[in-house]
């Protein structure tokens, strides 16, 4: 068996997408009292420990949510294949929503819980916003001294540590209890509209924005800013200005 043809096997292998082949049992020789198959298993215990270790890591509040043994024990029954498309696992985890719709569908103790998704779609943007890189800082001089005409047809730019989201479900309020953070009085569960941002080198912020907030924010990047007029010009300034001074907005682009 040629060394690349093992190699693939040892990966496949590994992360659970097959069984140890005979050919690569062959090639691995026992040692002691450990066969050939109870070495492979240890390499397969630890790339699988490594990928749970990363979605626990992910989803500290479905974990809680759900309890640390139900939890495991649904991870290991939805996953029979541990391995990430990138060689970060920090990048790993983002099926989360669409395994836990299925599970609901299949198991009875979780129909009722209609807003696991939500809370997991919100909890993967606040992981990934914890390691995107930092952005520079918004240059004022250099926006204020463009032409008018010039400065209507850019575009702001978001913040790359920082994701728009819309929530089927109140979960922020969730999220926040779970962090110790103070929540509101929500009322009926609705429709919610959430900006996840960078508050510190690795603290993350989950702001509820009103459905104009939402809207407008999520629009910045694509329309002009003299497109983003709205019936009250001096109240919509006040907001970007706001939202460059928390870092929401980061930069401008002129489109040539």
């Amino acid at each position: 068996m040629k060394l690349a043809a093992i190699q693939a096997a040892f990966v496949s292998a590994a992360t659970g997408r097959n069984e140890f082949e005979t050919a690569l049992l062959a090639s691995v020789r026992a040692q002691g009292n450990a066969s050939a198959s109870e070495r492979l298993n240890a390499y397969r215990a630890n790339v699988k420990g490594a990928h749970l270790q990363a979605l626990d890591q992910a989803y500290p509040v479905l974990r809680e949510v759900l309890g640390p043994r139900y939890w495991r024990q649904l991870l290991e029954r939805e996953l029979p294949v541990y391995a990430s498309p990138s060689s970060d696992l920090n990048a790993y985890g983002d099926f989360m929503p669409e395994l836990l719709r299925r599970a609901r569908s299949e198991r009875p103790e979780l129909r009722e819980l209609s807003y696991l998704d939500a809370l997991a779609t919100l909890e993967w943007h606040v992981h990934r916003v914890r390691f995107v890189a930092d952005d520079t800082a918004f240059d004022w001089d250099t926006f204020a001294n463009l032409p008018g005409d010039v400065q209507a047809s850019a575009r702001f730019l978001r913040s790359k540590a920082l994701a728009v989201v819309q929530l089927d479900y109140p979960v922020d309020q969730i999220w926040r209890s779970h962090n110790n953070l103070e929540t509101v009085e929500d009322g009926k569960a609705e429709r919610t509209y959430c900006c996840v941002h960078r508050t510190g080198r690795f603290d993350v912020g989950v702001t509820r924005l009103d459905r104009k907030e939402f809207e407008m924010l999520q629009s910045a990047s694509t329309i002009p800013i003299g497109g983003l007029t709205g019936a009250d010009t001096e109240a919509l300034a006040q907001q970007i200005v706001a939202w460059i001074r928390r870092g929401w907005i980061t930069g401008f682009a002129i489109d040539q």
